[in-house]
């Protein structure tokens, strides 16, 4: 959801805020919910929807407006509650008196600790907006971002400029915590960092695969920080969950399903929340706009869409390599040649999309890369598809070719 390199301290880019009244979420005061069979909706904007078919022109139709979550994740719930209704008045930043200081969220990737996190600090930048310096009262990073900028600070002898602008922020996010193992410098900056934010009452929020103390080369002094704070296990969607979250993707994709259609795709769908939302682009391709999917024609759906194992990921690189007159080895050397670099940003682009595959284990696949470089080349593409009409036909003509073989 975010794009490392871009990304600066105290800085977001433009927020998309939960509708007033999206399919099955309540408008009004932040911290309200609606809440059906256990299933909770919390109005925190999620990553965009991607699709390269022409249908996808306006960003609004393509958001998941909501972050749901079920009974699995109700302690998750009450927190984000509490902390979207910690900014909802005018006077206040009753974060500051809330005792949680600083909120850890862990969990399996695609769980949803990203959208979550990300939502918050959006959430909160729409409420505080800027200092009367200009300055952003929130920022959004993950390890990589911060990692960078430290040195960058070091580097051009402006680390106190840096320090006064992350430390005076409402709300820090740190994505993907364990990035920073073994980087000792970056390490006690953030931890004089969080230090800093819990004497100004501020908070800090971070997120990781797994529990920090399962994390090598982690600092202790930090995780000890943390672990004094709210810890949050993030859970994979419950069968209820998954329902609630093809409802709304289907809505928001301007599609909708009847209760039985649901509960059989939901039954047979992946419990990975970023595959779900595949399989709703998916049903959407195949569903003439404003239709109702019924129980009948979620049946053939399924065993076409959803029954079909993900295609090895080595062979999506070798169909992108042969589309584009390439060696396989090509793609995963160090060249910048521009035909290659674009081959390889459409194997990342593919794989993300096709596969279950995190950022990390794509840029293994791919000559040793690392996650903020194979995110670099997957938003570069998700960027450019508005636009480039031949970069949609050839992603249209590989998903084909690579479907097709997969179900061979």
């Amino acid at each position: 959801m975010q794009d490392g390199a871009e990304v600066v301290p105290a800085t977001l880019p433009q927020a998309v805020a939960c509708p007033a009244d999206p399919p099955g979420c309540v408008g009004g005061d932040a911290g309200r919910t609606a809440a059906a069979g256990g299933v909770t909706r919390l109005p925190l904007a999620g990553r965009r929807l991607k699709s390269s078919s022409p249908e996808a022109t306006e960003a609004g139709a393509w958001t998941m407006p909501c972050f749901v979550a079920g009974p699995e994740n109700r302690l998750v719930a009450a927190v984000f509650q509490r902390l979207l209704a910690a900014v909802g008045d005018d006077n206040g930043l009753a974060v500051g008196q809330s005792s949680i200081g600083s909120l850890l969220l862990f969990g399996p990737s695609g769980c949803g600790k990203t959208h979550l996190a990300r939502g918050l600090a959006e959430a909160w930048h729409n409420r505080l907006g800027h200092t009367k310096n200009g300055d952003s009262q929130v920022a959004y990073l993950t390890a990589s971002d911060f990692r960078r900028q430290v040195a960058s600070a070091v580097n051009d002898r402006s680390l106190d400029a840096f320090r006064r602008q992350i430390r005076r922020c409402r709300l820090l996010v740190i994505d993907d915590l364990p990035r920073l193992a073994g980087e000792a410098y970056a390490l006690e900056e953030l931890i004089h960092t969080v230090d800093a934010l819990a004497v100004s009452g501020a908070l800090f929020v971070g997120a990781s695969q797994k529990p920090l103390a399962d994390v090598p080369q982690l600092s202790r002094a930090l995780t000890g920080r943390l672990l004094s704070g709210v810890t949050l296990q993030v859970a994979q969607p419950s069968l209820a969950t998954r329902q609630a979250l093809l409802q709304q993707a289907l809505s928001a994709l301007g599609c909708t399903a009847t209760p039985k259609a649901l509960a059989l795709l939901a039954e047979q769908a992946p419990t990975d929340p970023r595959r779900l939302l595949g399989v709703a682009l998916r049903l959407r391709r195949r569903l003439r706009a404003g239709a109702t999917l019924d129980e009948k024609l979620a049946a053939s759906l399924a065993e076409l869409d959803l029954a079909r194992p993900s295609p090895p990921a080595g062979e999506i690189v070798a169909t992108v390599a042969r589309y584009y007159g390439l060696p396989k080895a090509k793609l995963t050397s160090s060249s910048r040649q521009k035909s290659i670099v674009l081959a390889r940003a459409v194997a990342i682009y593919l794989t993300r999309e096709l596969t279950p595959l995190s950022y990390d284990q794509i840029g293994k696949l791919l000559g040793g890369r690392d996650h903020t470089t194979v995110l670099h080349n997957y938003r570069r593409i998700e960027r450019s598809l508005p636009t480039d009409r031949a970069l949609r036909t050839a992603l249209d003509e590989l998903r084909g070719s690579i479907t097709a073989a997969a179900a061979v």
